[in-house]
C-alpha cells in the first residue's frame, strides 16, 4: 500500500484547496490525518486512484507531496499489540517513520506502517501482513 504525505505552509483553506482537487480528479480520499506544526501543515492520505491523485496535487506549486509504501498489518485488538509490534522492529534495529491506525475490524485493527527498512520490516512482520 502506498501513502501519499503532503507538506506546506500551514494556512487557513489548504484543506480545502487539496480536497477539492482531489475530488475534481476524481480520487475518493481512504485514510486522511492532519496535524499543524507552527507554520508547517503536514496531512498523510492513502487514496482509492493513487496516481491519478500524485498528478492533481503535483498542479499544486505551494505543496510538496511525497509517498512512502507502507505495510498493512493485522493486530488484535487488545492492550499490548502495538507495543509487541513497536518492540519487534525496535530489538531489530528498525526505526518507525511513521505508524497509523487505520481501521478496526471484528477484534483487530488494520495499522500502516513505515520503517527505515521496509524489506527487513516486511519479513519480520509476515505473520501480521495483510496481503
Amino acid at each position: 500500500m502506498k501513502q501519499i504525505t503532503i507538506v506546506a505552509r500551514n494556512r487557513a483553506g489548504l484543506l480545502a484547496e487539496i480536497t477539492e482537487k482531489l475530488a475534481q480528479a476524481q480520487v475518493n480520499i481512504e485514510t486522511l490525518d492532519v496535524e499543524s506544526l507552527d507554520t508547517q501543515g503536514i496531512m498523510v492520505l492513502t487514496v482509492d486512484h493513487y496516481d491519478a491523485a500524485l498528478e492533481a496535487l503535483r498542479e499544486m506549486s505551494d505543496i510538496q507531496a511525497y509517498t512512502e509504501d507502507v505495510l498493512v498489518v493485522r493486530l488484535r485488538d487488545e492492550p499490548g499489540a502495538l507495543a509487541r509490534l513497536s518492540r519487534r522492529l525496535s530489538d531489530a534495529g528498525i526505526a518507525i517513520k511513521s505508524l497509523r491506525i487505520i481501521k478496526h475490524l471484528d477484534g483487530h485493527s488494520l495499522v500502516a506502517v513505515c520503517t527505515d527498512r521496509q524489506s527487513e520490516a516486511a519479513q519480520l512482520l509476515a505473520l501480521y501482513r495483510v496481503t
